[in-house]
């Protein structure tokens, strides 16, 4: 089966899984603090157990990977999925839906995403090669965001109207995802242990990154960037359905704005990367995104129209600015790691900038709980600030290793 209709494959997997993704990630906060009364530390305990996946698992699931062939690699990824949504469905089902059920749920459902997203990009770098990837990275994320676009606000609806039918269509979607994987059929890359034990071999993609300087710049300004993040996730839906006193459906168009402007950036990020240069990008798109986390300060300082316009205005430039600078940093990425060590490397990246979800989950809902969104939102701007400034260290020459 050629290369071109396994990349059609993926493509699909990837947009389904995107969309069920998008769904459950809007949802379950909705839930803790709609319908279980939480406030923002539920929220970030919630945002640190979907992450907490990344740290304990992300580097062994990245060697998983690296050794299996994409039906396995991400066919188990999915079925977590598959179950974590069938624990929250009989939640609902027979009445015991609380807290402890959707942390399990979140839980689980997190490190599915974690074993998707490797066995995604090694998937990419095998069918495309190291010529391409950046080219195919950026058209999985035009299928992530152009498939969860309205999500968000489609979700809201839905939501009020019935859980049940919403995970309903999370099933549906993760099931068609899950048919298309078992469709693509890659090699594992071989893996040299004359040298290491397979401890050491699993390990060695934390060594990779600390021996290339443009690789630990991008992972220490990843690490900055989804603290901050985990900070935002925590408080954003308590600022918007508790301070601002908006609507679930107001929540929904902020989110949906977010993705709107993710796909423009998609759309425009490979060219504009070959144009202006992969350095460049980074550094423009964490200028902007610095901007955009300042704004967020103002709807906890004015819960009024103008703080709802700021926020989607935050939204918005977030939107394009992340998802460009984030395409620029992928491709580089792939192009100096070794295909052999490319999921453990990039899970070895993950694990450390995603582990810091659960310390910014947790950090921002007690933040905002016991000293104000106001602070908490000051702290996310400058840890986006500080990214900004490491950025400018990408525009020199980078090719030396430590």
């Amino acid at each position: 089966m050629g290369s071109g209709r396994q990349l059609r494959f993926l493509y699909g997997t990837n947009t389904t899984d995107a969309i069920a993704r998008s769904i459950v990630d809007f949802m379950l906060p909705v839930v803790v603090v709609s319908g279980l009364g939480g406030a923002a530390t539920d929220v970030g305990i919630l945002n640190a157990v979907s992450g907490a996946g990344f740290i304990l698992l992300g580097v062994p699931l990245g060697y998983f990977a690296d050794k299996s062939t994409t039906v396995r690699a991400l066919g188990v990824s999915l079925a977590l999925k598959l179950l974590a949504i069938l624990i929250l469905i009989v939640g609902v089902t027979f009445g015991f839906l609380n807290f402890v059920v959707v942390l399990a749920a979140a839980g689980l459902f997190g490190v599915g995403i974690v074993g998707a997203e490797s066995a995604q990009t090694v998937a990419a770098v095998r069918l495309a090669g190291l010529g391409s990837v950046a080219r195919v990275y950026s058209k999985l994320q035009s299928a992530d965001t152009a498939a969860s676009i309205a999500m968000p606000v489609v979700a809201g609806v839905l939501l009020s109207w019935s859980d049940l039918g919403l995970l309903a269509i999370v099933v549906a979607f993760l099931g068609v995802a899950l048919v298309l994987a078992l469709k693509i059929h890659t090699s594992p890359v071989s893996i040299d242990v004359s040298q290491n034990s397979g401890t050491e071999s699993m390990w060695v993609g934390f060594r990779e990154i600390y021996s290339n300087r443009a690789l630990l710049s991008i992972t220490v300004i990843t690490i900055l960037t989804n603290l901050a993040l985990a900070v935002i996730s925590a408080v954003e839906s308590v600022l918007f359905l508790k301070h601002l006193g908006a609507s679930i459906t107001q929540y929904g168009v902020y989110t949906g704005i977010a993705a709107v402007t993710a796909l423009l950036g998609s759309l425009i990020a490979t060219r504009f990367i070959e144009r202006v240069g992969k350095e460049s990008t980074v550094f423009l798109g964490y200028g902007i995104l610095t901007v955009a986390a300042a704004l967020l300060i103002v709807p906890s300082v004015y819960p009024t129209t103008w703080g709802l316009a700021a926020a989607y205005t935050h939204a918005g430039l977030w939107g394009i600015a992340m998802v460009v600078a984030n395409i620029a940093m992928a491709g580089w990425t792939a192009e100096v790691i070794p295909e052999n060590l490319l999921g453990r490397t990039s899970s070895a990246g993950r694990s450390l900038s995603m582990g810091t979800i659960p310390v910014g989950g947790i950090m921002g809902g007690l933040l905002a709980d016991h000293i104000g969104l106001t602070f908490t939102l000051i702290l996310t701007s400058t840890l986006v600030g500080g990214s900004f400034l490491l950025s400018w260290t990408l525009k020199r020459p980078k090719t030396t290793t430590i």
